[in-house]
């Protein structure tokens, strides 16, 4: 994830499995520290943005069509 994907591109499905895999590697990370030392030390941080994003567009999204749905 070395890019900042378009998020506004992406189905509702493929946001919903990208908050489930970030939330996996989140877990990883923050498990695989309590353990012993992880390799890639940002991996925590870079997965608690991917959630915010994701989140955010499915929010955006939610928003939106229930304003078209005030206005109809």
């Amino acid at each position: 994830m070395s890019k900042k994907e378009d998020y506004k591109k992406k189905s509702i499905k493929d946001l919903n499995g990208i908050i489930a895999d970030a939330y996996k590697t989140l877990g990883n990370a923050r498990f695989g520290a309590a353990g012993s030392r992880s390799k890639n030390t940002p991996d925590g941080k870079i997965a608690q943005k991917t959630i915010a994003r994701a989140k955010t567009e499915l929010k955006t999204r939610e928003i939106q069509e229930l304003n078209e749905q005030t206005n109809e």
